[in-house]
C-alpha cells in the first residue's frame, strides 16, 4: 500500500518501509523498523500529523513522525497494548487512527482506533473478515468478505451494500468513495461495481 504523507509517499514492503519523494522521483529513504534493524513486513501505514504508525505481520509500531532518524529502528516503538499478531490495515479518520487487527479464527478481526494516547476497539464491527478500511470524508467505509459497511464519522451504520442488481452473491474485495455518494467496489467475482446510495 501507499500512503501520503507531507507531500511523500510511503511505501509499505516486505521489508520495511521505503520513501518516495515523487517531486523529484527518487527514494528519499528506507525504514527497516524490526528487531535489531532487520526485515519487517509492513502491510499499511497511517498518519496523525505527529506519529506515523506502521501495521505489521508483528503488531503495530510507531514513532514520531518528525523524528529526523526514522531509519534508525530504536526511533520505532513496537505497542504493547494491543493483542499481538498481524494488522493489515491502517489509516486516519477524523482525527484518530485505525488499524486492524488480523485475527486468525474465522470471522473475528477488530479494528481498534488510536486517539488520547490510548487504543480503543471498535465493537461495532463484529464476526467479519476485515479486507479493507478506507476513510473518505465523514465516512469510514469497510469491506468484508460478504459486504461493504460504511459507518458515519460516529461509527453509526449509515448503508449496508449485500447485494448487486445482479442474481450472484457478492464477494467484495475493496471499495472506496466516488462523487455524489458513490461507491466503487472491486469484486473478485463481478469486476468492478457501482453503487449509487
Amino acid at each position: 500500500r501507499i500512503s501520503l504523507i507531507n507531500g511523500l509517499a510511503y511505501l509499505s514492503c516486505g521489508y520495511g518501509i521505503s520513501v518516495l519523494d515523487v517531486s523529484k522521483k527518487e527514494i528519499k529513504e528506507t525504514f527497516f523498523i524490526g528487531n535489531n534493524g532487520a526485515y519487517l513486513n509492513i502491510n499499511d501505514i497511517a498518519s496523525d500529523g505527529t506519529k506515523i504508525f506502521a501495521a505489521t505481520n508483528e503488531g503495530v509500531f510507531r514513532a514520531a513522525l518528525n523524528n529526523p532518524n526514522l531509519s534508525n529502528f530504536n526511533s520505532w516503538t513496537k505497542d504493547g497494548i494491543l493483542p499481538p499478531g498481524n494488522y493489515s490495515q491502517a489509516d486516519f479518520f477524523k482525527g484518530k487512527i485505525l488499524v486492524n487487527y488480523d485475527d486468525p479464527a474465522y470471522e473475528s478481526d477488530s479494528i481498534y482506533e488510536w486517539y488520547g494516547g490510548t487504543w480503543m476497539r471498535k465493537p461495532q464491527v463484529t464476526s467479519v473478515d476485515v479486507l479493507n478500511m478506507k476513510a473518505a470524508g465523514d465516512k469510514i467505509i469497510v469491506t468484508t468478505n460478504r459486504l461493504v459497511v460504511i459507518y458515519d464519522s460516529n461509527w453509526n451504520v449509515s448503508e449496508v451494500i449485500n447485494s448487486y442488481q445482479t442474481p450472484r452473491n457478492i464477494e467484495p474485495k475493496h471499495a472506496i468513495s466516488g462523487e455524489n455518494n458513490t461507491i466503487w467496489i472491486a469484486d473478485n467475482v463481478q469486476g468492478l461495481v457501482k453503487h449509487t446510495g
